[in-house]
This record gives structure tokens, sequence and C-alpha cells, in this order.
């Protein structure tokens, strides 16, 4: 596999945390499984489309997805012949394409056409010969030309960066006097602009945190789970098991080479 990550303009960085590419030729890796961060992804895939599990059942992605934030991982194969291209938003920046708010996109992975997002191209026949660096830059112009429609939250983006430096160890609460508005008012501006609630989002910081923490030397559930925040190593089992759907055991037992590529610890800044 090649993989490739791209910073985006100085503009985009409140709304982009990068772009992205994958190439797979020959054997396909096995079933992945993708822990959530709440970031939105818009997807294409120029080659084969990956195959998603869902509920039990199994379908072909869309040429052109939009993944909305979830908070529980997703199951997907990656196609033999795999030809890809991602923009990675984060948490609220999928503003730049959605009108909509995005508690209504949540735990979906739909085609954009579906969703209205257009380039005012048609996209896969645009990109589909171009370079990687061709491609990116053709969808950076896309996204620099929206900056000035989009309509974010300052007390939310404010919000969700001290969740990200904190490494999701703030209380809802202190979020909100922060703020200055009460905390039923920042959840339901949270619902509307990042797609999840403030506490959610703090879970899922907590967990990609305690990922990279795993990846130290003689790192061990329990001192990770310590060093994360969590109670004890029964809390991160159980939030665990909950988001990634097996346990924490069984996972880094287990190859997820499309989730490492992927992982990136949040920001501190």
């Amino acid at each position: 596999m090649h993989y490739y990550e791209v910073a985006p303009d100085v503009r985009l960085r409140p709304w982009v945390k990068c772009y992205w590419g994958l190439r797979v030729q020959g054997a396909a890796p096995a079933e992945q499984r993708i822990l959530p961060d709440g970031c939105c992804e818009l997807v294409l895939h120029f080659g084969d489309r990956f195959t998603q599990h869902e509920g039990g059942r199994r379908r072909r992605q869309p040429r052109e997805l939009f993944v909305g934030p979830t908070a529980r991982a997703m199951l997907v194969e990656p196609g033999r012949e795999a030809d890809v291209v991602g923009i990675r938003f984060w948490p609220g920046g999928a503003a730049l394409l959605l009108c909509a708010p995005l508690s209504e996109v949540r735990d979906s992975a739909a085609d954009c056409a579906d969703l209205g997002i257009r380039f005012g191209f048609d996209t896969i026949d645009r990109l589909a010969l171009k370079t990687d660096q061709e491609r990116v830059a053709i969808l950076e112009r896309v996204l620099l030309a929206r900056l000035g429609s989009a309509a974010g939250d300052p007390a939310v983006h404010r919000a969700q960066h001290v969740i990200m430096r904190s490494g999701g160890m703030i209380r809802v609460q202190a979020l909100a006097e922060q703020a200055g508005i009460s905390m039923r008012h920042l959840q339901r501006r949270f619902q509307r602009h990042v797609g999840l609630e403030p506490k959610t989002l703090a879970r899922l910081v907590r967990l990609q945190r305690a990922l990279a923490l795993a990846q130290q030397e003689r790192a061990t559930l329990a001192r990770v789970a310590a060093m994360a925040g969590y109670a004890d190593q029964a809390h991160f089992s159980r939030e665990f098991g909950e988001i990634a759907g097996v346990s924490p055991t069984e996972f880094f037992r287990g190859e997820h080479a499309l989730n490492d590529l992927f992982f990136t610890e949040p920001a501190a800044d």
C-alpha cells in the first residue's frame, strides 16, 4: 500500500485536517476496523471501491462518498486495485461542503450526490488521470472558493480545541462556563456544527490519545488507561469496546493497516 497525507493551505487549516491518498495494488488487506476520531471525510474512489460492513450486511461504497461524524468503528474491505483520494475535516470543518447541520449525517456514509455535495465538474472524470499533487490542488481550489460562505461557530470551535488540547479530559460544564453559555445551549450548538455531543467528542479524543500511548514501549492496558485519564482499566476496556466493537486486547492483537495509516494523535495546539 502507498499512503500519503498533504497539509492544507493555511487559510483552510481551521477546517481541514489534511488531504490524503491511498493506492493498493495486488493483494488487498483483509477486513479493516477504522476507529472514529470525530472527523468527517470526503472520499473519492478512482479504482476498486471499498466494501463496507453495516449491521451484518455488505455494500459497495459510492464512488463519491461523504462519511459523517460517528462514535463507532467502521468496518471496510479495500479493493485489490484501490486508488483513493480524501479530505479529512476537523470536527465541524465539513461546513465547507454541507449547509445542513452535521447531526443530520451522523453515523452515515452516503453518496455525495444524495447530500447535494457538488463541485461544478464531474469529480471522478476530472481527477482520475491527474497526479496526486494535481488532485489535491484541484480539491483545494474548490474549498478555498467556499471559505466565504462557510458558516462556523466560534464558541464551538474554541471548545472543540479545548477538548483536543486536553486529550478529552474536560467536563462539559467547564466547557460551557469557558464559552459563557449554558451547557444545554453548548450541546445544541455542538450537535449542529460538529454532529456529536461535546462529551462524545471528548470520549473519541481520549480514545485516540490512548491509541497513541499504546504505541509506546512497555505499554500495558493498565498503564495506557491511567495515562489517558480513565478511572481504571475496566473503564478503559468498557469505553473502548463501546466505540470499537471489540475489546482493546482483541484490537491490539490484530492487524489494522488502514487504521494505523489514518491515525494521528490529536493536535495539542
